[in-house]
């Protein structure tokens, strides 16, 4: 998928059918065109009707050579347009760019923590080098090894450590650590065969 897809899918929960020809760009990009391809692109369709209603910001329109927009589907038309541009464009300073201004708008409290999260996870680097980890074997977690584990940190504490206090605090952690209890609920409608399913994984009828 491109970057317009991911955006819409991301961003605004939508699958954008691309049934009408979306106008092309030729816009220099530095960094006052980016400032306002970010503030474009953080319009959503609940916020829509109070951005179009400020002259300021339908003046954009104007610097971009473009109609101004009557409808979301017009806005999102724009919007796709301009994450075509950028993604032809995919610098790093770019891109460097465009993550200080969503930070900005998110310190400004015009971009929530979510959104500016969001969006930030869209741009990135098309030469970025990921440094490959070595693959680690995945760990079984086992709740009593992990126990023994703590126990024998706690053993070590209590020969280092003379403070009456800390001493008890670790008498009651070792004894917590030893009367954990775990339960489970098993919850459904009437007659669906929860004590039947509990008799078949305990392997004994002793529900009824």
């Amino acid at each position: 998928m491109n970057l317009a897809n991911d955006y819409f899918l991301l961003y605004h929960g939508i699958s954008l059918e691309k049934e009408l020809e979306h106008k092309t760009l030729s816009i220099t990009l530095n960094s006052e065109t980016l400032s306002l391809f970010c503030i474009l692109l953080i319009v959503r369709r609940k916020d829509f009707e109070k951005f179009i209603a400020l002259d300021s910001f339908t003046s954009f329109f104007q610097t971009l050579h473009y109609e101004k927009t009557k409808h979301i589907e017009e806005l999102y038309s724009l919007q796709w347009s301009l994450l075509t541009l950028l993604e032809k464009n995919n610098s790093a300073q770019n891109i460097s760019i465009i993550h200080d201004i969503f930070l900005k708008l998110k310190e400004e409290n015009i971009l929530s923590y979510e959104n500016h999260k969001k969006l930030s996870s869209l741009f990135e680097y098309s030469d970025h080098c990921t440094l490959e980890l070595p693959s680690l074997q995945k760990k079984e977690f086992l709740f009593q090894e992990e126990q023994k584990h703590l126990q024998e940190c706690i053993i070590t504490l209590r020969e280092k450590i003379f403070d009456t206090t800390l001493l008890e605090q670790l008498k009651h952690t070792s004894e917590y650590l030893y009367n954990q209890k775990f339960s489970i609920g098993i919850t459904g409608v009437i007659n669906a065969g929860k004590s039947t399913m509990l008799n078949a994984l305990l392997g004994e009828e002793l529900l009824g």
